[in-house]
């Protein structure tokens, strides 16, 4: 590269037009004095160390900013991370404070609602006590020679009456009118099959019941009622003292299965009676619903075992269960659904929250519950009841108030509670 450069400096100035001369007039510009013309070496290596120079300031330079972008990305992660910390800590005091308002909001609430319960407790055991206590216990009475309810307006209990029986006016025994009047054609034989008519029933289908007779049913129900009756109006220490060996075994066994239902007993033989239909009865039962604290009617049958559900045909009022058959256990789902007549019209400030037929069988014990085509049923069995009585008004027929057999007599030695099962 010298030579030629030597070459093309010494031509001829007028070759302008040479590409080379260019590099020459440059050559002058940068480098005047041509004494001490440097060497194609040394500026070889003037211009790599200006190139050497130039790139590591580049470098250098790029490192700097290098440098400076990430100080500058580490601040802004170091501030993104407090705010995020800080950001963190306030989501973390605000989900506290949250916890803490909705701990005391629901500790506040549980309070509130512990202290309504009990409030409704208390109210449910006044209203059980005034139904316990209403005059119109006063104003009923079962009668054992004429076997059937009697009414008279009494302001004082019927021991303090000095004239019990003057003014009395008879009562019709609910069962004897829901017979005639609901389920005239039920025949007890043609439901179990005994008759030609009806459906058999061969003795591999009946269950053992241990009974003999077909009237040891009927003693031993009455037994039954009796004791429980003893049992939840008086005590269990007094029912053991007065039964002793004879004490019934059924008796426990209704009270335990009671129990595990949730259902307390609080009387036995609640007798009551609906004045302008002139119908009086006894509930058999009427316990504390222990979940929600209103009171359950209960209507006690015992044995039932081949029979209870068989029947021989459909009822025949009200108009809204034709579709149901005349079985006793829907007879005595209709005895139920007047007793909750009874209460929901006479003690309108006690809640009755279910009802049930309670079966005693041999070997279990079922409960029957009101189903809604009963309950909607109600207001339709009254009118059917009203109707019924109406007739009876106007053929001057006697309404008796036997089961249908005539009229049964009380023993003498039966309590007055247990006497009212003869008149249902």
């Amino acid at each position: 590269m010298s030579h030629r450069f030597r070459d093309n400096f010494f031509d001829d100035d007028d070759n302008d037009n040479d590409d080379d001369g260019d590099v020459v007039r440059r050559s002058r510009t940068v480098e005047p004095n041509f004494r001490h013309r440097p060497s194609a070496a040394s500026i070889d290596v003037d211009v790599g160390g200006a190139r050497s120079t130039s790139t590591t300031r580049t470098a250098g330079a790029a490192n700097a900013t290098t440098e400076q972008n990430i100080a500058n990305a580490s601040a802004t992660l170091r501030t993104a991370s407090h705010a995020t910390t800080s950001a963190n800590a306030t989501a973390g005091r605000v989900e506290i404070d949250s916890r803490r308002k909705t701990h005391a909001q629901r500790s506040a609430n549980d309070s509130g609602s512990r202290s309504q319960q009990r409030a409704e407790v208390v109210q449910n055991a006044q209203n059980v006590m005034q139904l316990l206590d209403s005059e119109r216990r006063w104003c009923i009475r079962f009668a054992p020679a004429e076997g059937c309810y009697k009414y008279k307006h009494r302001t004082v209990p019927r021991h303090r009456d000095p004239v019990l029986s003057e003014g009395e006016v008879a009562l019709t025994g609910l069962r004897e009118i829901l017979r005639r009047t609901c389920f005239p054609n039920y025949r007890y034989e043609e439901a179990r099959g005994d008759t030609s008519t009806g459906v058999p029933q061969f003795a591999s289908q009946r269950r053992p019941t241990g009974l003999r007779a077909a009237h040891h049913g009927a003693a031993r129900g009455r037994d039954v009622h009796e004791q429980l009756a003893t049992y939840v109006n008086r005590s269990e220490e007094i029912w053991r003292a007065l039964y002793a060996h004879n004490c019934n075994a059924y008796v426990p066994r209704i009270i335990a299965f009671l129990k595990s239902k949730k259902l307390r007993p609080v009387v036995a033989e609640f007798e009551d009676f609906i004045l302008d239909l002139h119908i009086g009865t006894a509930i058999d039962l009427i316990c504390i619903d222990e979940t929600d604290h209103g009171i359950v009617p209960i209507e006690l049958k015992i044995g039932g075992d081949n029979y209870f559900e068989k029947s021989n045909g459909p009822l025949v009022a009200p108009v809204a269960l034709h579709g149901f058959s005349n079985s006793p256990r829907n007879q005595a789902l209709l005895q139920l659904l007047f007793e909750r007549e009874m209460l929901t019209r006479n003690y309108p400030y006690v809640r009755v929250s279910r009802a049930y037929v309670l079966l005693v069988r041999t070997e279990d014990i079922v409960l029957y519950g009101l189903t809604p085509a009963f309950i909607e049923a109600q207001p339709a069995l009254v009118a059917a009841l009203a109707a019924r009585r109406r007739i009876d008004r106007e053929s001057r027929a006697p309404a008796t108030a036997s089961r249908g057999r005539g009229v049964k007599r009380a023993h003498p030695e039966q309590v007055a509670a247990v006497r009212s099962l003869w008149a249902r």
